[in-house]
């Protein structure tokens, strides 16, 4: 009778871990540039340019006044992220939009 129970409980489980099976989704990336170039106008939209690696194409992600921008693990003002032209920087994007979610120095 105890592993007829046990049988129908886990049984009763089997509908929800086929369902859990479900297809990973990448929302976000990160790319840690080893250079950076910032175009952020006064009321924080604009956009970052991106270089991965030297001999990479640049990438070009949209920012908005909901990026964040970290600096030595300190969250700072946007409009700080202007001073890193041609430093290393990574930045965490939204696949679908292209645009920059954080960037972190």
């Amino acid at each position: 009778m105890k592993t007829l129970l046990c049988t129908l409980a886990l049984l009763g489980f089997l509908p929800f871990s086929v369902f859990a099976r479900g297809e990973l989704l990448n929302i976000e990336e990160a790319i840690e540039a080893a250079s950076v170039n910032p175009h952020i106008n006064s009321k924080l939209h604009g956009y970052i340019s991106v270089n991965p690696c030297d001999k990479c194409k640049w990438v070009k992600l949209k920012v908005t006044p909901e990026t964040l921008a970290e600096h030595r693990g300190k969250r700072v003002h946007l409009n700080q992220v202007n001073s890193l032209g041609g430093k290393p920087a990574t930045v965490v994007y939204d696949v679908k939009t292209k645009t920059a979610v954080r960037i972190i120095w």
